[in-house]
């Protein structure tokens, strides 16, 4: 997704594409929690055959994983808050000129024309800031989503389990 280049239909699809990715890593760990269970009672039962290197990945992977998503989602809010902190100087800098055609307006048709301008133009960025800023939120939850799916689609390829 292009900053930019927001709108309603690729907000949906995006959104549309982390479901599904959501959904299959959700399959994929249920799947992968009940192998390790298998292989966490196995290793109760006979402690000297238990599969050791499985079990030393299970908190690993997810320390791994986690590590990653909240880097990238901290990535992503940094990007935000800059975004936001530009955005807010911008709209101050035409706030200041609407005012100073409002002040100079030597009549109440002008003095009204201003007011409008600048009011018409606050629903529009405000309408595109929104996208912007749910185009950006959409991103950084996707960037965050992907180590945490990459783990978990990987442990099912590789315990065999799942789809």
């Amino acid at each position: 997704m292009v900053m930019g280049k927001a709108s309603l239909e690729s907000l949906a699809r995006e959104g549309a594409r982390q479901a599904a990715l959501g959904r299959e890593m959700a399959e994929a760990t249920a799947a992968v929690v009940a192998r390790r269970l298998e292989i966490a009672r196995a290793a109760l039962d006979d402690p000297r055959r238990a599969d050791v290197v499985e079990m030393g990945l299970m908190g690993s992977e997810k320390v791994e994983a986690f590590a990653l998503a909240g880097g990238r989602l901290a990535a992503g809010g940094a990007e935000m808050l800059a975004e936001a902190g530009r955005t807010a100087e911008a709209e101050a800098r035409l706030a200041g000129t609407a005012l100073n055609r409002v002040l100079a307006a030597r009549d109440l048709p002008t003095m009204a024309a201003a007011q409008s301008d600048y009011a018409m133009g606050l629903w529009g960025r405000a309408w595109t800031g929104a996208l912007e800023a749910s185009a950006m939120m959409m991103k950084a939850q996707g960037e965050a989503l992907a180590p945490l799916h990459a783990a978990t689609t990987a442990n099912a390829r590789r315990l065999k389990v799942g789809r």
